[in-house]
């Protein structure tokens, strides 16, 4: 049995007189959407300004030090001192958690306390690790012992109180 293939024959009539773009049809459109073509843009303009108007900028302080092996008489914060200051890449991360700790930042937790609470802020939500992850980034540069220390807040008097207590 052979099957029967039917070809059909498409014939396309092309007419190149049609090849011009109607401008009046065009600009006629636009005439008649121009509400919805300017009213989308300002819309947006309008959220984007009450959005800028009510964030609170948060601003950020920093200071580097270059942490050091005294050789001093060994007390508690001399301990801490040659522990920050030792050369060993592994003790980098141990580094940071020694500064971290509240032993280290506990009187300056204290203190932002003690300012949040004169500004009349809510301290329920605020903990020691909670604000050590907010408002403070320790880090160490890279293959230095270079410690880096960014406070973020939205007070600049504040910034500055705080990091030069923690100096």
């Amino acid at each position: 049995m052979m099957n029967n293939l039917s070809t059909q024959k498409i014939e396309i009539n092309y007419d190149s007189s049609n090849d011009e773009i109607d401008i009046k049809s065009f600009w006629r459109t636009l005439r008649r959407q121009k509400l919805i073509l300017f009213s989308i843009p300002l819309l947006c303009s309008i959220i984007s300004f009450v959005y800028a108007k009510r964030i609170t900028p948060t601003y950020k302080g920093s200071f580097e030090i270059v942490v050091i092996d005294k050789n001093s008489d060994r007390t508690y914060s001399d301990n801490i001192v040659k522990a920050l200051a030792s050369n060993n890449s592994s003790t980098g991360e141990t580094q940071e958690l020694i500064l971290k700790s509240p032993s280290v930042l506990m009187p300056v937790f204290e203190f932002v306390k003690n300012e949040y609470k004169k500004k009349g802020i809510n301290l329920k939500s605020l903990t020691y690790k909670s604000w050590i992850k907010k408002d403070l980034k320790i880090k160490f540069k890279e293959n230095s012992q270079v410690l880096s220390i960014t406070n973020f807040n939205t007070d600049k008097k504040m910034i500055k109180e705080t990091l030069e207590l923690i100096s």
